[in-house]
């Protein structure tokens, strides 16, 4: 079973892979999408959030409540 940090970062890099699949190059690579406020980052961290629950039945937004 993953811990909340390991899918935050899983999460994170799903977002990453879809920012530059749209074409977005992304320069930080300690840049943590959920907490971004541009809405392109906030998109790419949406679509990810969705593959996690889709493929994984696991929501990101549970793990980083478990961190806070």
């Amino acid at each position: 079973m993953r811990n909340p940090e390991q899918i935050l970062q899983q999460t994170n890099q799903l977002a990453r892979e879809f920012a530059q699949i749209i074409g977005y190059e992304i320069l930080n690579p300690n840049l943590n999408f959920w907490e971004g406020t541009h809405p392109r980052l906030q998109m790419c961290w949406k679509m990810a959030r969705a593959a996690q629950i889709a493929l994984t039945d696991t929501d990101p937004e549970d793990a980083i409540a478990e961190l806070d």
